[in-house]
């Protein structure tokens, strides 16, 4: 997830920095610098696709913290389902754990 991510910000990036050089007058040695990372992500260099992931970790971690706010107002209104095996919390718990365990990882 985190470099489906990184590639959208990527992506991004290229359409605002392309509609500011078609826009406005801009420095050369800035555009050189730009224009050489105007290439598909898989393209980029390890150290230019880390900028990327700085950008995706931040996305990540909001929906990490939105995914930690549903799961305690899950929590506040969930009546357990009795004391026969697992609880309707026991289910959630899990739920949550995967899915933050998949937003957490790396590739």
């Amino acid at each position: 997830m985190r470099e489906k991510i990184a590639e959208l910000e990527h992506e991004q990036w290229i359409s605002w920095s392309k509609y500011l050089a078609s826009n406005y007058k801009l420095p050369s040695n800035l555009l050189d610098k730009w224009s050489v990372n105007w290439i598909t992500y898989s393209k980029l260099s390890e150290e230019m696709k880390d900028k990327d992931r700085v950008w995706a970790d931040k996305v990540l971690n909001i929906v990490k913290d939105k995914i930690n706010r549903i799961n305690i107002e899950i929590h506040k209104d969930i009546v357990f389902c009795g004391e026969e095996g697992p609880t309707i919390n026991h289910y959630i718990d899990q739920f949550h754990k995967a899915l933050i365990k998949s937003l957490e990882e790396k590739k």
